[in-house]
């Protein structure tokens, strides 16, 4: 289980530690939840006789979403090369995505972090590609992001492959994660992993209380040395919002769909006939919408309906928005028409006794918090 602490080797690396994050411990739901995963911190430490003759040291990371389309192994990325210095602590600076807010829909995510020697320096000849994140890619499940990450992690094999010997392919330090998602043990924060390979400094046991700060590891309050270790933090939103969305098919026609609903505000000539022509319209988009959202691998279907109700509630009120009289000095009169609520809602699967206007709230609340969770989170998307 993760985060408990218990007696490890004293050479090789340890199993994830938890530690607390300023975000509530919160367990991740599969099917009602939604995390991202990143590195934001990492240190190795070139203690041992094993660094002696070697050059410099690559370090890469593969990612396992046990999904389909993602094949059984983990795609990997090379995320950083650099020489060695020995009898150093090194921090590596690295602070990453390596998965994007995505869908708590898998029972399972592994992630490792791998520490591989360059003992010829062939690696380090890549320096300026590598350490660019050339070949870096973040998980997510949009086709796209699968496509793009399977196409970085075959070029990482293929260079692994090519410039390190054979004999020599295996990690010196390996850090790996598995974040079993079913059994609802992972919650939000950090999870730091010690590695060694010198046995002047082993990995101790019992682990003593640490601590994250400014992305590095505290012991006691003092930086952890003579150990290399990895900090990977999870965090968790209940939503993923419909920022998230700009740019794809369904939040067009949301945006189309509310435009219209606005032009009618902005008319004040707009009679009945032209309400119903552009409501009709704007169910139409909102159908549209619908449909895309419920195939969209990157939100949770409940996350979905809330987001066309909050749109259809949107333009629901526009249609039927008073309209003020031109040269009356504000006075309005009451649209003359406005939309069969009950059949509306028939069109878009909407139970004759949803609240939607509740329900809204409690969404926008929501969106509120994931924004604030999301606020600092390094994101390509």
């Amino acid at each position: 289980m993760l985060g408990a602490r218990e007696a490890y080797a004293a050479i090789g690396t340890s199993t994830p530690i938890f530690v607390p994050s300023a975000f509530s411990a919160e367990p991740i739901r599969v099917g009602a939840d939604y995390f991202a995963i990143r590195i934001c911190g990492a240190q190795v430490a070139f203690a041992g006789s094993i660094w002696s003759h070697t050059s410099s040291v690559l370090v890469s990371t593969q990612v396992n979403l046990h999904q389909a389309g993602f094949g059984e192994r983990g795609l990997r990325s090379l995320q950083q090369t650099r020489p060695v210095r020995p009898r150093a602590d090194e921090q590596l600076g690295l602070a990453l995505n390596l998965v994007d807010l995505t869908p708590a829909v898998m029972p399972q995510v592994t992630v490792s972090i791998d520490f591989h020697l360059d003992r010829q320096n062939r690696i380090a000849q890549l320096g300026s590609l590598v350490n660019k994140e050339s070949f870096s890619a973040a998980l997510s499940l949009a086709p796209g992001s699968i496509l793009v990450a399977k196409t970085i992690g075959a070029l990482a094999d293929d260079i692994i492959q090519t410039f390190i010997p054979a004999e020599e392919q295996k990690p010196v330090l390996q850090f790996t994660g598995d974040f079993n998602l079913a059994t609802g043990d992972v919650v939000a924060g950090y999870y730091v992993i010690l590695g060694s390979r010198d046995a002047d400094h082993p990995i101790p046991s019992p682990t003593p209380a640490l601590e994250v700060k400014d992305q590095r590891l505290l012991a006691g309050g003092r930086p952890v040395s003579g150990l290399s270790y990895v900090i990977i933090e999870v965090r968790k939103t209940s939503v993923r919002s419909r920022d998230l969305g700009a740019g794809t098919d369904w939040d067009a026609r949301l945006r189309e769909a509310e435009d219209l609903a606005q032009s009618l505000v902005d008319d004040p000539l707009a009679g009945e006939d032209a309400r119903k022509t552009a409501w009709a319209k704007c169910l139409a988009l909102l159908k549209e919408a619908q449909t895309f959202l419920r195939s969209e691998p990157n939100y949770l279907r409940s996350e979905a309906e809330q987001i066309v109700r909050a749109s259809y509630l949107r333009c629901r009120e526009l249609v039927a928005e008073p309209v003020r009289e031109r040269g009356l000095a504000g006075r309005a009169f009451a649209a003359a028409w406005s939309p069969d609520g009950a059949a509306d809602r028939r069109a878009l699967d909407i139970a004759p006794d949803d609240g939607l206007e509740h329900d809204a709230l409690i969404y926008a609340n929501q969106v509120m918090k994931a924004r604030e969770v999301l606020a600092d989170w390094r994101s390509d998307a």
